[in-house]
């Protein structure tokens, strides 16, 4: 049982026949006696206590310090609650930066005052928010008059966390896939969305959460719209604290229906600044998707890598129109070379390199 600080006063007073001048000297001589402070008693202990006990119900010269902090950074954490324990099993709760307790006004850092000496047990018994209990909460300190005692530190760390992302092919973040974890049971324990209440990260295609230490599975249940998840859907780790999330990796989603290429010199270099049309088989010309490199609709930031998302199924035409300054694009057929791409769901089709010539005298 937790008892707040209490103070103490000479039995029989109120109940004492005085004159009216004693009475107002004995009232005087009660207030001051109530603003001694005192260490919080126990009715178990007030009988030892006035033996002369070892007791926190008596009041002592003998003080104790500790503080809290960050199992990493070693930073001072604020919010924890101990509980000080005399030899003679009499506790008081001590509450951060909650007198008259804890004497000490920083968060994190603990002073308790008024202690008679002898062998004290103090437990860290909440820990601060957002982090778990130390594996050895319990620490000795052995208090002795008219000194100062420093315990601990207590050393808390933060609770588990895990980050992720959700990316296409070639990197770019995609925002509003769901998410599920089990537990070793396959029990759900959270599920969620993207920037959702189980969501701790704003960016949308990133993820961070919190949770208990312990082994779990984690799946993309719902990809984003327009994409399909690529195997593997789920994962398996173990959530351990630590001031650093643990990054559970990249889930690649592939676009419904996407194709790719890319143009190169006949060494292999990239060429950049070209331009291309993609054309859609027995569709009219309405449905040609122009693009040039690093501009949308073409999503590969790469110097002469393409990645497009087209519309359906089917067969694509991938025509080059303009080359660098100094080459010249693979061209027949008035000026295309009809590079043919076959794409089916959930898979990027290939089309490229298309090989761009050098000349051979500047024009």
């Amino acid at each position: 049982m937790f008892t707040p600080f209490t103070f103490r006063r000479r039995a029989g007073i109120a109940g004492a026949l005085v004159a009216p001048g004693a009475a107002a000297i004995l009232l005087a001589i009660a207030a001051c006696q109530d603003d001694l402070p005192s260490a919080p008693r126990q009715p178990a202990a007030a009988a030892e206590a006035e033996k002369g006990g070892n007791a926190l119900g008596r009041q002592g010269n003998g003080t104790a310090v500790w503080s809290v902090r960050d199992g990493n950074l070693s930073h001072l954490v604020g919010g924890a609650q101990f509980v000080l324990t005399d030899p003679n099993n009499v506790s008081l709760l001590v509450t951060d930066n909650l007198t008259p307790a804890d004497q000490d006004a920083a968060a994190g850092s603990f002073k308790t005052m008024g202690l008679l000496p002898g062998q004290y047990q103090l437990c860290e018994i909440v820990a601060p928010a957002n982090y778990v209990l130390p594996l050895n909460a319990c620490l000795t300190a052995d208090i002795k008059s008219n000194s100062t005692t420093t315990v601990g530190p207590f050393y808390n760390y933060h609770m588990p966390r895990e980050s992720w992302s959700v990316v296409d092919p070639v990197g770019n973040l995609l925002g509003n896939a769901y998410f599920t974890i089990y537990d070793g049971n396959l029990k759900t324990v959270a599920s969620g969305w993207d920037n959702g209440a189980f969501d701790q990260d704003n960016a949308l295609g990133k993820f961070l959460i919190q949770n208990a230490s312990g082994s779990y599975t984690i799946c993309e249940t719902l990809a984003p719209s327009g994409f399909i998840a690529q195997a593997p859907v789920c994962k398996i780790f173990s959530a351990t604290p630590g001031f650093t999330p643990q990054n559970l990796g990249k889930w690649v989603n592939n676009p419904t229906y996407s194709l790719f290429f890319n143009v190169q010199d006949p060494q292999g270099k990239p060429l950049g600044s070209t331009t291309f049309v993609v054309k859609r088989a027995s569709y009219t010309p309405q449905g040609d998707i122009y693009v040039a490199d690093n501009i949308m609709p073409d999503r590969d930031p790469t110097t002469g890598k393409y990645f497009l998302i087209v519309p359906a199924a089917g067969d694509y035409i991938v025509c080059q129109h303009d080359a660098p300054w100094g080459y010249d694009p693979p061209s027949v057929n008035a000026g295309c070379y009809p590079y043919v791409a076959h794409v089916t769901a959930g898979k990027p089709a290939s089309v490229g390199p298309f090989i761009d010539t050098p000349w051979p005298v500047a024009k």
